[in-house]
């Protein structure tokens, strides 16, 4: 019984008045539910700046553990770009524990300083539009 069920074991208790085994078994029911993490081990997040975090364990619904990559251009159909992690690990394939920030939520994040990486669903597209400003040709990302 981990500390989910457990409080809305207690919290179905003091409602209800009594201590039945049952509530112990309808709160394993309402918690696998609510409180299951979107993210799981074998999962990418992506940041804003192309650079992927790969998970490669999940310890709980709060902490993982993953190496950073940068992306690669996989192919691109008229607007839309596809990327794709490297195959080689960034930096020196170090793998750190980071906390999940909003696991419940619908955008679950890990953080490195001001950097963000979201859960990105896999083969969800990145829309890619360019602009010509002078001389250079900048890419502005649609999310």
């Amino acid at each position: 019984m981990n500390r989910y069920v457990k409080a809305v074991k207690i919290a179905m208790n003091k409602r209800f008045g009594n201590k039945s085994s049952e509530n112990v078994d309808i709160a394993r029911v309402i918690t696998s539910f609510s409180h299951k993490s979107w993210i799981a081990t074998g999962d990418v997040l992506l940041s804003k700046d192309l650079i992927f975090f790969m998970i490669t364990k999940a310890f709980s619904e709060h902490f993982v553990q993953g190496y950073y990559t940068p992306a690669e251009y996989e192919f691109q159909l008229e607007n839309i770009v596809y990327y794709r992690p490297k195959k080689v690990c960034w930096p020196q394939c170090r793998t750190r524990k980071k906390r999940i920030f909003d696991p419940f939520g619908e955008k679950p994040y890990v953080k490195l300083r001001q950097r963000k990486f979201y859960l990105k669903f896999k083969h969800e597209p990145r829309q890619i539009y360019r602009c010509q400003i002078g001389r250079f040709s900048i890419p502005i990302e649609v999310w």
